[in-house]
């Protein structure tokens, strides 16, 4: 797996998440 590009996916949808609330964080 490629944590890398996990870690970036994640603080991009973190920073999405924060606008949109948590929805996807639990993903």
């Amino acid at each position: 797996m490629n944590t890398k590009g996990v870690n970036q996916a994640l603080a991009r949808r973190k920073k999405r998440i924060n606008q949109n609330g948590d929805r996807e964080e639990r993903r």
